[in-house]
């Protein structure tokens, strides 16, 4: 390991790859992988203590196994026989010690050698800017040899993922600047190949691109050069529905008018770049936010928690029994508050490490390291991203937010942070990242009827970056929201397909909740095709499953689109006795906005069984709670059947017999 400094008993450690130890030129087993992932936690916080907490929820998660710190000290007792071979029976240990409540392991920084990558790229850095690019290619040669493959290969938990994002981030930044040294040092010729590769390995990172494009005119390949914007252009819009940034466009228009072999002078930029350093994570404010709304999710909407486990028998009535008012009591102003804070400070701290495309001549080819201040290009860019790990946990911060507040009066608090979320991910090429975030924008309600087609046009976007065999329930969930939102815009022979995929993998998932829902989205789909007989079983099913969870908002949310469906139908007196249970439900659950949409419904249910006067109490019940929420499909269903009941009412004087036209549905 080049530049690696000697650990207590000549231990050192690699986590560029798959995570390895030696002492003394010895290969140590270092045990299950389980085991392995709990080295790295403290490997990666070198010399710094970690608790108990934190090495929970960085090895498990959400997942706790029955015994977590029993299973802990277990990983901690066979590595302290590793690690300290001879230490007599009973004695201190002085590699891997105790804290006050956790455990801290003493290696000096140089045996391990993310800390000497790190170390490297940061001198990299501080030489270009101090104008030493020969010093600088050299840095950045020797930290690019310690990579000898994807960073923690194999080893499991969401902190092991988080950083192999991380690290391979750096990696490719890296890799960035070792081409940019390259063609500083005039070496475009022979940087060329490698760098065409690097590139075709990763479309989206624009200033990959523009490095290549840089390369290939410096070596009068003009026509290359361009070609290479194009194909840029066709894969940002194809993978994320965006096109190039400013500082590639500006260098697009340059290479144009220059002649091949030439570059014409543009005002130099110099911006301030943090590499992004070993975080304080799992335990900053990110990841404890991130956690607690984790568990907020377990605790007030498991329904949502596809590893949620089944609740208790039915009720033994159908009718629903008078319980209390529930809500979500830990969703308070001030604990979301806090997400809010964390999000925008994540993504802050994204623009702030994010490196401009252009620092030398506008060619969007270098970052900086040095005394100068950071860059707006004016369209919420400033470059490639350098932070993955970030982009993920605020992308998973602000999808769990989303469900939780879904169907609230705090419903579109999200959006303006997704939008964000969606400029960070466009910026550092993340295509996971812009799925969430377009999955956020698409389910959250639309501002007009008119949104409805852009929502239905993000969501199929996003389901595109959720199709990997490893995404199951992204995918599910994406098909379940485009179903829904297919139904709404009467586009049911659409919708079908997109709920019974929805239906199977859920199923495959064993997530019962989110099946019962697929279900009855299945029925209103085949109600509004005509087929009654697939609507009424499917219908069933979804009721049989639902009552047998027990769970308030899963039988609430089924029987509002089986009461649609039998709605549909003509079935008014079913219908009817459907809407009301699952207003019912969407009101004791704190669901402001599905139970404006269930009023809304049933005023078109008592217009169809000719009871105009009980048909504008609804509506108006309707658009009380939809001030709260600003659905326009709500407002619009209960306007129109307000305004036709009280024009029945105005014409016919009670006692008159009412020959009404069918409701709109």
């Amino acid at each position: 390991m080049p530049g690696s400094g000697e650990a207590p008993g000549g231990l050192r450690f690699r986590l560029l790859g798959p995570l390895q130890g030696e002492q003394n030129g010895r290969h140590l087993p270092l045990g299950p992988p389980q085991q392995r992932a709990f080295l790295a936690v403290l490997l990666l916080r070198v010399d710094r203590p970690v608790s108990t907490a934190e090495l929970i929820d960085a090895l498990w998660g959400e997942r706790l196994p029955d015994r977590a710190v029993g299973t802990l000290r277990t990983y901690v007792s066979r590595l302290r026989r590793l690690l300290e071979p001879e230490r007599p029976a009973r004695s201190a240990a002085t590699v891997l010690v105790s804290t006050d409540d956790g455990y801290l392991l003493r290696v000096p920084p140089g045996a391990v050698d993310t800390v000497e990558f790190e170390r490297r790229t940061s001198a990299a850095g501080r030489l270009r800017a101090a104008g030493d690019t020969e010093s600088a290619h050299g840095e950045l040669d020797a930290a690019l040899e310690l990579w000898s493959g994807t960073p923690l290969t194999g080893l499991p938990g969401p902190h092991a993922a988080r950083q192999r994002d991380r690290l391979t981030e750096l990696w490719l930044t890296a890799r960035e600047d070792h081409f940019h040294c390259s063609l500083a040092l005039e070496r475009h010729t022979a940087t060329i190949p490698p760098l065409r590769a690097f590139a075709a390995e990763h479309p989206l990172r624009e200033r990959t691109q523009a490095l290549l494009m840089q390369a290939l005119h410096r070596d009068g390949r003009q026509a290359e050069a361009l070609g290479v914007y194009e194909e840029t252009c066709r894969a940002l819009a194809g993978e994320l529905g965006v096109g190039p940034g400013r500082e590639l466009s500006a260098l697009h228009t340059r290479l144009r008018t220059a002649a091949p072999g030439e570059l014409p002078e543009a005002r130099a930029t110099v911006v301030r770049v943090r590499v992004p350093r070993s975080p304080a994570a799992p335990g900053d404010t990110l990841e404890r936010v991130l956690a607690e709304t984790r568990a907020a999710l377990v605790r007030f909407r498991p329904d949502l928690v596809l590893t949620a486990p089944r609740p208790g028998p039915p009720p033994p009535s159908a009718a629903p029994p008078p319980l209390p008012e529930l809500s979500l009591p830990g969703l308070t102003e001030d604990f979301q508050q806090r997400i809010a804070d964390a999000v925008a400070a994540a993504l802050s701290a994204l623009t702030d490490t994010d490196a401009d495309i252009g620092t030398e001549n506008g060619t969007g080819t270098g970052t900086g390291t040095g005394t100068g201040t950071g860059t707006d290009n004016g369209t919420g860019r400033t470059a490639n991203g350098r932070v993955p790990a970030a982009l993920d946990a605020t992308g998973e911060l602000l999808t769990t937010w989303s469900r939780l507040v879904q169907g609230t009066a705090d419903c579109h608090r999200p959006i303006a942070p997704a939008h964000r979320l969606l400029a960070a991910a466009r910026r550092h090429g993340d295509p996971s990242a812009a799925g969430r975030a377009l999955h956020i924008l698409a389910t959250a309600p639309p501002v007009g009827i008119d949104d409805l087609g852009r929502n239905i046009d993000r969501l199929r976007r996003a389901l595109r970056h959720s199709t990997s065999p490893g995404d199951t329930p992204a995918s599910a969930e994406g098909a379940l929201d485009l179903a829904l939102l297919l139904v709404l815009v009467g586009r049911p022979r659409e919708a079908l397909p997109w709920s019974e995929r929805a239906r199977d993998r859920y199923a495959d998932l064993d997530a019962p909740h989110h099946r019962a829902r697929a279900l009855a989205l299945t029925a209103r789909a085949h109600a509004l095709r005509g087929d009654a007989e697939a609507a009424g079983r499917a219908g069933d099913q979804a009721l049989d499953e639902a009552r047998a969870l027990a769970d308030p908002h899963t039988l609430g949310s089924v029987l509002h689109h089986v009461g649609c469906a039998r709605l549909a139908l003509g079935d008014h007196g079913r219908a009817v006795a459907h809407l009301r249970e699952a207003r019912y439900h969407h009101r004791r659950t704190g669901q402001p906005r599905w139970e404006a949409h269930a009023w809304s419904r049933l005023a078109e249910g008592a217009l169809a069984q000719r009871r105009p006067e009980e048909a504008a109490a609804c509506a108006t019940q309707a658009l009380a709670l939809e001030r709260t929420v600003r659905d326009p499909i709500c407002r619009g269903l209960a306007l129109a059947a307000r305004r036709q009941a009280l024009h029945i009412l105005d014409t016919h004087p009670p006692g008159t017999p009412l020959d009404l036209p069918a409701p709109p549905l």
